[in-house]
């Protein structure tokens, strides 16, 4: 009897215990998790070193990037500018030809086209040409809204909510 009960208070002094040991602190994956102190500790120390050369690099390949992009508009423009231009030299158009003489439905998708979506809303030339648009071709209108940019014409599900109004 004695030897049952001796078994089951340490079954029972086990069931107490926990299980796993919670970690007090976890490893510093991000530059700004490291601690001065971390420094005194050579593994520690390698930790920080690498994780610094790795957000270093990340950012300078981020940088990179955006120089990259900043240089490939500055020379669309100057390609557009050039083309402009060169146009107007070989009088193919006129200064009357402007942007003011476009009828307004081409002046919105030409404005929305250089904002690239910035605003949500579409005038009601703009919406009445997509509605139109859609209602003679759905297979063209998704022509158009693929060739000049998802950000010109409404999609689909905004024109249904028009529809709903």
């Amino acid at each position: 009897m004695q030897f049952k009960v001796i078994v089951i208070e340490l079954c029972v002094s086990h069931l107490l215990q926990p299980l796993f040991v919670c970690r007090v602190r976890r490893s510093p994956v991000y530059f700004g998790d490291f601690k001065i102190s971390d420094l005194n500790n050579v593994q520690r120390r390698k930790r920080f070193w690498k994780t610094a050369h790795e957000t270093v690099h990340k950012y300078k390949k981020i940088n990179k990037d955006n120089q990259c992009k900043i240089r490939r508009q500055r020379n669309k423009i100057k390609s557009l500018n050039s083309l402009v231009d060169e146009l107007l030299k070989e009088k193919r158009i006129s200064a009357a030809q402007s942007i003011e003489s476009l009828p307004e439905t081409k002046k919105q998708l030409l404005f929305r086209q250089l904002k690239k979506g910035k605003s949500n809303k579409y005038s009601p030339e703009l919406r009445c040409f997509a509605l139109t648009l859609n209602f003679y071709s759905s297979s063209a209108y998704n022509y158009v809204r693929k060739i000049f940019g998802k950000s010109v014409l409404p999609h689909p599900r905004t024109r249904s909510k028009w529809y709903s109004v």
